[in-house]
């Protein structure tokens, strides 16, 4: 049987087509597992019809407040052997918990399964927003899940599933912090997982103004970067001699504070280091020569947009030895 773990908060207008579509699914040996983070609409209600008609749906209200108090208490009523996640505002293409599931089955064990996903909205679909879901989909292509983890998430939050034995022998939810969905990509790396995708689309993310992603601060930008640096320092940074940051725009400068607000030694590099003449924040903005007198160095490049420039710098490190997700990474 497939645990589905569900938070729900003021979910009235989304959750009964959520759940129908989980109804829907090809594989009915499953459980969904529903926590109401004290909902004020019709969400209880809605969850209640369908609860009385169907016993394999269950839900609780949550002890705590917030998405990640209630994914806690969620995991506490999984009973099957499989585990994965959903959001109350999306859907799932019919045949997406038999394709993970088939995965998992022809996998060894520390596996987890994934697929493509694709947005949907009432209003077109912002180039930001296409984008990282293209992203997202090329790392499956790819299969670059850590090697790119630095720049986003590379597993989306409703789109996994695993063991339960192994998902609670990492500690569940209750090992992880927010932004969780993030964290969670870097405790499976850090225990050894890996992930598996397939190339069809297992999941319909709905896009509106009251995502979660877009209103509260635990999944804001800064929130990210403070998860992901404080993991690379963590994890990377132990078999290196030199840290370079690569980049003086936004990006750079946040990643520059947070290496400085942890007292963590760096070079700052550009390509236009003389724009910087006076330094940032103290720090010298070094020229390209700079780079081949380091030691050994790990690189954090924090130019993305516009793509030209990134491919430049892509070809500079690998024309010096460095290799994507080993001694260079893209925040």
């Amino acid at each position: 049987m497939i645990s589905i773990l569900v938070p729900a908060k003021d979910a009235g207008l989304y959750i009964e087509v959520c759940i129908l579509s989980v109804i829907k699914q090809t594989c009915p040996d499953w459980e969904l597992i529903i926590v109401d983070d004290h909902s004020t609409d019709n969400t209880t209600e809605i969850i209640e019809k369908y609860k009385q008609s169907d016993q394999r749906i269950n839900w609780v209200t949550n002890a705590g407040n917030g998405i990640l108090p209630a994914l806690r208490l969620a995991q506490r009523h999984i009973s099957g052997e499989y585990v994965t996640r959903m959001d109350a505002d999306d859907l799932m293409p019919e045949n997406k918990l038999k394709t993970l599931l088939s995965i998992l089955q022809s996998s060894p064990s520390k596996s987890v399964a994934t697929g493509k996903v694709q947005y949907f909205s009432d209003q077109p679909i912002s180039a930001g927003y296409l984008k990282y879901q293209n992203w997202l989909n090329g790392v499956i292509d790819r299969e670059s899940f850590f090697a790119e983890i630095y720049r986003e998430c590379t597993l989306a939050s409703p789109n996994w599933m695993m063991h339960a034995d192994e998902f609670f022998s990492i500690g569940g939810y209750d090992s992880m912090h927010y932004p969780e969905d993030y964290d969670m990509v870097f405790q499976l790396r850090d225990h050894g997982f890996n992930i598996i995708g397939t190339k069809n689309i297992t999941h319909l993310w709905r896009e509106h103004p009251n995502r979660a992603s877009r209103t509260l601060k635990a999944y804001q930008q800064d929130a990210f970067f403070e998860l992901k640096l404080n993991h690379f320092l963590k994890f990377e940074k132990t078999s290196h001699s030199s840290l370079v940051l690569w980049g003086t725009a936004r990006k750079g400068k946040l990643v520059a504070k947070k290496l400085l607000d942890n007292h963590q030694p760096f070079t700052w590099m550009d390509w236009q280091n003389n724009k910087y003449d006076g330094g940032i924040y103290g720090e010298i903005i070094h020229p390209l020569d700079r780079f081949y007198e380091l030691e050994n160095p790990l690189v954090i490049n924090t130019v993305i947009p516009p793509d030209q420039q990134q491919k430049q710098i892509d070809q500079f490190l690998k024309k010096n030895g460095l290799i994507l997700g080993q001694n260079y990474f893209v925040f």
